[in-house]
């Protein structure tokens, strides 16, 4: 495993969450502000999560938390800085029912949320689909899919059945590891874009543009590190990761 991804990336995700967080609290609190601090503090747990069931054995069930993190992170976006949106937000109090009605498509959020932080619409829709991808990967093992079951829930040695904790001995764990770590850190980035984008002033811009940035870079260097010794198996099975 590498100490890259699974150290310093969860390290620096924690960081730039924490600032974030910071710096909304010391924002002007408009409705649309205090959604982004609960989003982002939201996202700092989750990311705290993932780490925790990553270092103990438990992809899988990390997979499910990455994939709350796409669908509240692209959730931040969606709102923005609109007040009647965060209003509704703020509103909301059924459970079970959708906050923004059956026709608004994570993927269509994907594509406007990315469109709003300045992407081109080509940029916007070539990662929405990369990251609607691993979406439903994510959701795979959210839902329990035998995809993901097959090679995550255990294994028969004869007549014998394991199961526990993996141990990322077997590729598809770690490409589970890997995918997983790769989009906490990945909307984390984005989480920062949305929130230096919308709500903050130009005098905290500079600095969490460059933290984010670094996390981006760090992000991308450790994936391929990892990716790279993983696929030299010609028999494993591969997941993309984000672009």
């Amino acid at each position: 495993m590498s100490k890259e991804l699974y150290v310093d990336v969860p390290a620096a995700t924690d960081r730039l969450l924490g600032d974030l967080a910071g710096k909304l609290f010391k924002a002007e609190k408009t409705t649309a502000q205090k959604v982004a601090l609960m989003t982002v503090l939201r996202l700092k747990q989750e990311a705290h999560a993932i780490r925790l069931l990553l270092g103990h054995g438990y992809p899988a069930q990390a997979m499910s938390l990455a994939a709350n993190m796409i669908e509240i992170t692209y959730e931040l976006l969606f709102v923005g800085d609109d007040e009647v949106k965060a209003a509704q937000w703020e509103k909301h109090s059924e459970p079970g029912e959708k906050v923004w009605g059956k026709n608004s498509s994570i993927y269509k959020r994907m594509v406007d949320g990315l469109k709003s932080v300045d992407l081109s619409d080509a940029d916007a829709k070539d990662q929405a689909d990369v990251d609607y991808q691993s979406y439903g990967l994510l959701c795979d093992a959210k839902h329990g899919s035998p995809v993901i079951n097959k090679v995550s829930g255990g294994f028969f040695d004869g007549d014998t059945f394991v199961t526990g904790p993996q141990i990322y001995q077997e590729k598809s764990d770690v490409f589970q590891a890997v995918q997983t770590s790769n989009v906490t850190a990945w909307m984390s980035v984005l989480a920062a874009l949305a929130v230096i984008h919308y709500h903050l002033g130009d005098d905290d811009k500079a600095a969490l543009l460059d933290e984010s940035e670094k996390l981006n870079v760090l992000r991308k260097g450790a994936v391929l590190a990892v990716m790279a010794i993983a696929e030299a198996d010609e028999n494993s099975a591969g997941v993309e990761p984000l672009a």
